[in-house]
């Protein structure tokens, strides 16, 4: 919300989002996803799962013969995001109708699906705020199943487009696991990459530093395939402890791989951990109101105040390259 207020027409669209409700986990409060129909999931924390998994870290598959999904946006702090192209990423061995309606009988909704690459997109000739699907078995000897690994909202305006991703548990070998994760992202072509992994490492008692930046390289790797002129910025853990007791040390040696890490393949660091005071600065946040007695998760007010700080850590590193700039051209 911040990247998109700072000037007219920088507020382009919402982008990749996933109904995370669907597979049982808490989903992000600004859009609402209501579905019908029964619904499984996968997800790149359990190790068993074996469906392929892309940019969401999660899918939903269902074999119900008719089943629907409306995504509506809250807009009570900030306003609904609108689009007029949706595309919905899906398996290629999923073989279900999916179709796009809406409200207003003036509205033209094209289409077109790319089986192998498993998606379908559709066109609005008007912008929307509300998608609807419906999933329908139309072939009873063909088709089988339908497998949702998420969805794009966009519009072809200017500006800045938010893609957000994020597993509950999940640890840069999660993200490892998303076979598809590579391919999505060069859908997406991002031009910036924020990657906040880690906390979920360090809580493991074998951490293992090298193990950790072995796996960042590998993620690193598939960002640069995807789009090499991406930027790329790595964000330190929080302060946490482990059982409200014992402080979590090796969030020193996940600083410590992320300025190895910046400085061998020139990405940029977010210190969210030296920000936050280092180790043990938790429970200041905490006896603030901004962090939860866990010790680990923020309370909202602290999440936005996290946003806040990385954005306005952004802003001068940009108003600084601005400055430079000018500098250069006025020699």
């Amino acid at each position: 919300q911040r990247l998109q207020s700072i000037a007219p027409g920088t507020r382009a669209g919402r982008g990749f989002i996933f109904p995370y409700n669907m597979a049982g986990s808490n989903n992000p409060y600004w859009y609402e996803p209501v579905y019908t129909g029964k619904w499984s999931s996968t997800k790149n924390t359990v190790r068993a799962d074996s469906l392929p998994l892309g940019l969401a870290g999660y899918s939903v598959t269902t074999r119900d013969t008719a089943t629907s999904l409306r995504i509506s946006f809250r807009g009570e702090q900030y306003p609904g995001y609108t689009f007029t192209r949706a595309t919905v990423l899906h398996g290629s061995d999923s073989s279900f109708v999916v179709s796009a309606s809406c409200h207003d009988s003036d509205v033209v909704i094209t289409y077109a699906t790319d089986v192998l690459a498993g998606r379908t997109t559709f066109e609005f000739s008007k912008p929307q705020d509300t998608l609807f699907l419906r999933i329908e078995q139309t072939d009873t000897l063909a088709q089988n199943r339908f497998t949702l690994n998420g969805i794009l909202l966009e519009t072809d305006d200017p500006g800045v487009y938010y893609h957000a991703l994020g597993v509950n548990g999940a640890a840069t070998w999660s993200w490892l696991r998303c076979q598809q994760l590579q391919e999505e992202l060069a859908q997406v072509k991002p031009d910036l990459v924020v990657f906040s992994i880690g906390i979920n490492d360090a809580h493991d008692p074998d951490f293992c530093a090298s193990c950790y930046e072995k796996n960042y390289e590998k993620l690193i790797a598939q960002v640069r395939n995807a789009n090499p002129e991406a930027a790329i910025l790595l964000v330190t853990n929080s302060d946490s402890y482990r059982k409200r007791r014992y402080p979590v040390r090796s969030a020193d040696d996940v600083r410590d791989v992320m300025m190895r890490l910046a400085k061998k393949h020139g990405t940029g660091v977010w210190d969210l951990y030296g920000v936050m005071g280092g180790q043990g600065s938790i429970r200041a946040w905490q006896r603030k109101g901004l962090a939860k007695r866990d010790l680990i998760h923020f309370t909202r007010q602290g999440y936005t105040v996290v946003g806040d700080l990385m954005f306005t850590a952004i802003m001068k590193k940009y108003g600084e390259h601005v400055q430079g700039t000018a500098l250069t051209h006025d020699r």
